[in-house]
C-alpha cells in the first residue's frame, strides 16, 4: 500500500472483461486522493490543490455516470497518517479523515449512499519511511534513517531521532510526510457495452508539450499536454514519485502540477508517468541547483558599545544543506562564539582604548564573501573634576633685602580685579662695643585694583593702584648719634604699581606709594658706654613713603603665566 500513500495525484484507468452471454463490459476505475494539515482531519480546499481535485471528481463522475448502461460498482474511501506522535491519535485522526471523505462524497454525489461506501484507514508507523528511503539513493539523510531505525520504530526511537537529527527529522517531514497525510477515493464503475468495435479501436495517447521540461531553482507551474485517439473524457492515470512535483492534477487533455523550489545546490531531475489506455508515458521535469546565496538580515555595519559583549550578525542561507558559512573577524579583540544555522554570535572585549576601534567580519559561503563592519566605542575617560583657580603670591622687597632688613609678604586676589596685600619686616642687628645699632620691624596692608590689558587677561598681573597703611617702630645708631621711636611711627597713603611677568610662576613688582607719615622719636648719644638721652622729638612728613621693587611667587592652582612655559616645544 505504499505506493498508493507517495503518489501525488491518482486518476482514471479502464479495464475490459467479457460475460458469458457474449455481452462485453467495461470497468472504469477512477481513483482520486485529497491532502490533510498536520494533525487535521477535515478536507481543506486550499490545501494542496483540494478544491481542484474535488471539482474534477465531481465532473468527471457526474459525466461517466451520464453514460448509458453505467452503474456504480465499488466505492472504497482509504485514509492514513503520517508517523509522528502517538499511534493511538494517528488511528483515530486516520479514522476521522476517512469518514469525513465519506460524508464529502455523499454530499457532492447524491447517487452514492453512506453505507455502501466502504471506508478504511491506517495508522503509518515508521517502516514505511524505512522502506522509502531505503530505495531512494538520492535522500540526503538516507543513511542515518535506516541506522536509527533499525533498532527499532517506538515513540522513543522517535524522540531521539527527531532531537538528536533535527535537520535529518526536518527533512523527511517535509519530503514525506504530505504524502501521507491523505484521504484516497477509489471509484469502479461498470459499463454495458453496445457496441463492440468501440472497444476494439488501439486508443493511444501523444505527448505534445516539451519533453524533457527544465525548470530553475525557483521553480513555478507546468503543464503536460497530450491528444488522445479516443474521444472520451477521461484523465490519464498521473503517478509522481517526487514530492518536489507538487498539486498534480490530471484532466482530458492537460495535466498540471507545480515545481517546489529547489533549495539545494546540485540540480534534480524527476519522472511524471502517465498512464492511459494500458500504455505508460513518462514526461521528464529538470530542474537546475540553486546557486549559493547568503542575505544579511542584520545591518552591515554593527555598533557595539565601549564594555564589549556579544554581538550577532543574522543571516539566511538559500541553500537547505548542513553547510555554515565561515565566520572569520579582522582583530583579535572580536572573536568567533559559535556559528549556527541562520545566524553567528561574536564576542567583544572591553575598548579601554580612548579611540573607537573598527573591525572586519567575513563571512565564507561557498567561497562568496559578505563583510559585517563592526565600529566599537572609545572608552569613556575619567573627567578632570573643574577646579575653580585660586590666586595668591608670596614676595620679598629686593630693596629691603638690600638693605639687610629681612621681609616678607603675601597677597591675595578678592575677585573683580581687586586684592589685598599685606607686608612684614624685621632686622634687630647690633654691636655694643662699637655702638652700632640696625634695628627696624614692622609692616603694611594695602587694597589694591588692578587694572589694564595685562590685569584682564590674568589676575595679578599689570597695572595696579590702591591705598595702603604702615606702622613700624626702629632704632638706628652707626656710632653716633642714635633716633629711636617712641614706640610706634605711622603712615598712609596711595600707591601706583606695575607687575612684571619674567617666568612661568615669577613677577617683578615695582610700586611706588606716597602718603602721611607721623610719629614721636627720640634722640641719644653713646657716652661712656651708656645712651644719653639728648631731646624727644615729633616727625610729620608728605611725600614718598613707601617703596618696593620685589621678587613675586606666584601659587596658587592656575596662578602661572601662560606665555612663560617651564617647557618649550622644540
Amino acid at each position: 500500500m505504499l505506493a498508493l500513500f507517495f503518489a501525488c495525484v491518482v486518476a482514471g484507468a479502464k479495464a475490459f472483461a467479457f460475460t458469458d452471454d457474449a455481452k462485453r463490459l467495461e470497468y472504469i476505475e477512477k481513483q482520486y486522493t485529497f491532502f490533510f494539515r498536520a494533525g487535521k482531519s477535515d478536507i481543506d480546499r486550499d490545501y494542496k490543490g483540494n478544491g481542484r481535485t474535488i471539482e474534477t471528481m465531481v465532473a468527471d463522475l457526474n459525466k461517466t455516470f451520464e453514460m448509458e448502461g453505467t452503474v456504480p460498482d465499488s466505492l472504497t474511501v482509504f485514509a492514513s497518517s503520517s508517523p509522528e506522535g502517538s499511534v493511538a491519535l494517528n488511528e483515530r485522526l486516520s479514522r476521522q479523515r476517512a469518514v469525513n471523505t465519506r460524508d464529502l462524497l455523499v454530499r457532492l454525489l447524491p447517487q452514492f449512499k453512506a453505507e455502501n461506501i466502504k471506508v478504511e484507514n491506517r495508522a503509518n508507523d515508521w517502516s514505511g519511511v524505512v522502506l522509502a528511503a531505503r530505495r531512494d539513493s538520492t535522500f540526503s539523510f538516507r543513511d542515518i534513517i535506516v541506522r536509527i531505525f533499525a533498532r527499532a520504530t517506538s515513540g522513543d526511537v522517535e524522540y531521539e531521532f527527531r532531537n538528536k537529527y533535527p535537520h535529518a527529522y526536518a527533512s523527511v517531514r517535509d519530503r514525506m510526510f504530505d504524502n501521507m497525510r491523505t484521504a484516497s477515493v477509489k471509484i469502479r464503475v461498470i459499463r454495458t457495452e453496445t457496441n463492440v468495435d468501440e472497444f476494439t479501436v488501439d486508443h493511444t495517447l501523444t505527448i505534445t508539450s516539451e519533453n524533457p521540461m527544465d525548470f530553475t531553482s525557483d521553480g513555478g507551474s507546468g503543464n503536460v499536454t497530450y491528444s488522445k485517439t479516443s474521444q472520451d473524457e477521461s484523465a490519464p492515470v498521473v503517478r509522481c514519485e517526487s514530492d518536489w512535483i507538487q498539486e498534480v492534477v490530471p484532466g482530458p487533455a492537460l495535466t498540471s502540477f507545480k515545481v517546489a523550489p529547489n533549495d539545494q545546490k546540485a540540480p534534480r531531475s524527476a519522472e511524471i508517468v502517465l498512464k492511459e489506455y494500458g500504455k505508460t508515458y513518462n514526461v521528464t521535469v529538470n530542474q537546475a541547483g540553486r546557486d549559493p546565496q547568503l542575505t544579511l538580515l542584520s545591518s552591515d555595519q554593527l555598533h557595539i558599545p565601549a564594555e564589549g559583549g556579544s554581538a550577532v550578525i543574522s543571516f539566511e542561507k538559500n541553500i537547505n544543506d548542513d553547510i555554515l558559512p565561515v565566520v572569520v573577524s579582522s582583530s583579535d579583540h572580536v572573536t568567533v562564539a559559535a556559528v549556527e544555522e541562520s545566524a553567528a554570535t561574536l564576542s567583544v572585549a572591553p575598548n579601554t582604548a580612548s579611540e573607537a576601534k573598527t573591525s572586519t567580519v567575513e563571512l565564507d559561503y561557498y567561497g562568496k564573501k559578505y563583510q559585517v563592519q563592526m565600529v566599537q566605542d572609545a572608552a569613556p575617560q575619567p573627567q578632570e573634576k573643574q577646579r575653580k583657580p585660586f590666586y595668591m603670591s608670596a614676595k620679598t622687597n629686593m630693596l629691603y633685602d638690600l638693605a639687610i632688613v629681612p621681609n616678607i609678604g603675601v597677597e591675595f586676589y578678592l575677585g573683580k580685579n581687586f586684592s589685598v596685600a599685606g607686608n612684614w619686616m624685621y632686622s634687630w642687628w647690633k654691636s655694643d662695643p662699637k655702638a652700632w645699632y640696625w634695628r627696624i620691624y614692622g609692616g603694611d596692608l594695602a587694597l589694591r585694583y588692578w587694572f589694564g590689558k595685562a590685569a584682564k587677561a590674568k589676575p595679578l598681573t599689570g597695572h595696579h593702584a590702591g591705598i595702603y597703611g604702615q606702622m613700624i617702630t626702629y632704632d638706628f645708631e652707626l656710632g653716633k648719634k642714635g633716633f629711636i621711636a617712641q614706640p610706634w611711627s605711622w603712615s598712609v597713603g596711595a600707591e601706583y604699581g606695575y607687575s612684571l611677568p619674567i617666568a612661568h610662576r615669577l613677577n617683578i613688582d615695582f610700586t611706588i606709594g606716597v602718603g602721611y607719615h607721623w610719629g614721636i622719636f627720640e634722640e641719644y648719644l653713646p657716652i661712656d658706654g651708656h645712651y644719653v638721652w639728648q631731646a624727644t622729638k615729633k616727625r610729620q612728613y608728605i611725600g614718598p613713603t613707601k617703596a618696593e621693587i620685589s621678587l613675586v611667587w606666584l601659587l596658587g592652582y592656575g596662578n602661572y603665566n601662560a606665555n612663560k612655559n617651564k617647557k618649550k616645544n622644540r
